[in-house]
């Protein structure tokens, strides 16, 4: 890394500092001179000062066995000073709140299965949505969700489609209950497209026969085999609790 010296000597100033593999992913804080790098060997490395020096992602004080080598880097979507770390193997990750001047243990409820294996509210960076593994080779995910940081996990029952589940509050889509979570369903002959405002003790079904779902700025996008699995139709929901179908232009339909 290379950075202009300021002062009568003028020049640039380099300071060398090796990583132990190709860089796999490099992930910067918002205003913040702070940025974490991932190597092709599963590496942390930290720089608090725009790459002018660098260490290894810091291990909590208190937490005797951690990871080394990490899966994945996900930053928060709505708390800038939030990253987290996913390992490579096993149920520890870590996360940092405070940029990566320290890190702290989250325990998963699973190995990750998705990417990203966990979603986020944009109000409460204690819940947190994980997508784990499941037993079921037919099954894509298996859903857990926690209101503490990760100290407890509630399953969410039932098999899950590829989009997992995710909060349907986000920083533009307000009209959702502030627990609302949709869940892709997943079934033998198909799937629906779920939603609970009480964390799953109830649900109630959005878009039946659905294959897929996205959020989308205010809105909820869901896409209905139709045409008897020939064509899909798209169905909107800015509340998740109702949805209608959306029209487009001219006779324009999707076909499989």
């Amino acid at each position: 890394m290379a950075s202009r010296l300021c002062g009568r000597a003028g020049g640039v100033h380099a300071n060398a500092y090796v990583l132990d593999a190709p860089i796999a992913d490099i992930q910067y804080f918002a205003n913040s001179p702070h940025m974490v790098v991932r190597t092709d060997t599963g590496k942390v490395h930290v720089s608090l000062d725009e790459g002018s020096k660098w260490t290894v992602l810091p291990a909590p004080d208190y937490a005797e066995h951690t990871p080394t080598e990490f899966l994945s880097i996900i930053r928060h979507p709505y708390f800038e000073d939030y990253a987290y770390f996913v390992p490579r193997d096993g149920k520890t990750a870590l996360y940092t709140d405070d940029e990566a001047r320290t890190t702290r243990v989250l325990h998963l409820p699973s190995v990750p299965a998705l990417h990203p294996p966990l979603r986020f509210h944009p109000e409460y960076p204690d819940w947190l949505l994980f997508m784990g593994k499941c037993t079921d080779p037919q099954c894509s995910a298996q859903g857990f969700v926690s209101r503490d940081h990760g100290l407890h996990w509630d399953t969410i029952h039932g098999a899950l489609g590829p989009a997992g589940c995710a909060f349907l509050r986000t920083d533009r889509a307000h009209k959702p209950h502030r627990q609302s979570i949709a869940c892709a369903r997943h079934i033998d002959t198909g799937g629906d497209v779920v939603v609970s405002t009480d964390w799953f003790r109830t649900e109630h079904t959005l878009v039946s026969n659905a294959t897929d779902f996205a959020i989308f700025g205010e809105f909820l996008l869901v896409s209905q085999d139709a045409d008897d699995g020939r064509a899909l139709t798209m169905h909107v929901s800015s509340d998740g609790h109702t949805s209608s179908v959306a029209q487009f232009p001219g006779d324009a339909h999707f076909n499989k």
